[in-house]
């Protein structure tokens, strides 16, 4: 780690996280622990500080790539759904200083990503893209509010048919596997916008992936 070397940092806001009575913030904060140490083991390689919970409310971690970042603010975002929504920030920039405590190195990747972080709050945004040119941060934006939309205004059964889908499951094979009528799921894809989701999804990683060749 080094003041001269370009980062990614990810800030994950968990909104009205600390207004959670004690018996109900208890077991949501041991999931988010427990999802997290996942999310540290899987993206070992691309992380220069790992992902913790910083100040009560706030996730963070600083990534040397960044073709995790997507994939670890939606597993926060899914694993805390029934409880808590969330908001995030993705940016790059050099850091202040070196050091293994998140809250100490500063520089201007957390002052793009703090400023970043007031703006989406105030426009009531899910997330804000700082890594790349104008065009490809908006196009990510677009695409990440999309997908979290749609996501967001599907039914717990079209979920699930959903996660099987872009788990790569066929339609009969989801169908088989939830024992229900393959119609019954084909409706639940076209409803939920399941194949919008998935290709606005790959849209997203394929952007990332060629940022960071």
């Amino acid at each position: 780690m080094d003041v001269k070397t370009a980062y990614y940092l990810l800030l994950v806001d968990l909104k009205g996280s600390t207004q959670l009575q004690p018996e109900r913030a208890r077991p949501v904060f041991e999931r988010l622990e427990e999802v997290l140490h996942q999310m540290n083991m899987s993206c070992a390689q691309s992380l220069v500080i790992p992902l913790s919970i910083s100040y009560g409310d706030e996730i963070a971690g600083l990534f040397s790539s960044a073709t995790p970042l997507y994939d670890v603010a939606s597993t926060v975002r899914d694993a805390l759904l029934s409880d808590l929504r969330i908001r995030f920030v993705v940016s790059r920039g050099t850091i202040g200083m070196p050091s293994q405590d998140i809250r100490q190195i500063g520089g201007d990747i957390f002052k793009q990503a703090n400023d970043a972080m007031i703006r989406i709050k105030k426009r009531k945004r899910f997330c804000c893209w700082l890594i790349a040119d104008d065009v490809q941060n908006t196009v990510l934006d677009t695409l990440t509010e999309t997908t979290n939309a749609l996501l967001g205004g599907m039914t717990a059964y079209q979920r699930q048919v959903y996660v099987l889908f872009r788990q790569g499951l066929a339609q009969n094979a989801i169908a088989r596997k939830m024992n229900k009528h393959p119609q019954s799921i084909s409706d639940a894809l076209a409803r939920g916008h399941g194949e919008i989701v998935l290709d606005a999804e790959r849209a997203i990683d394929l952007i990332i992936q060629s940022i960071c060749q």
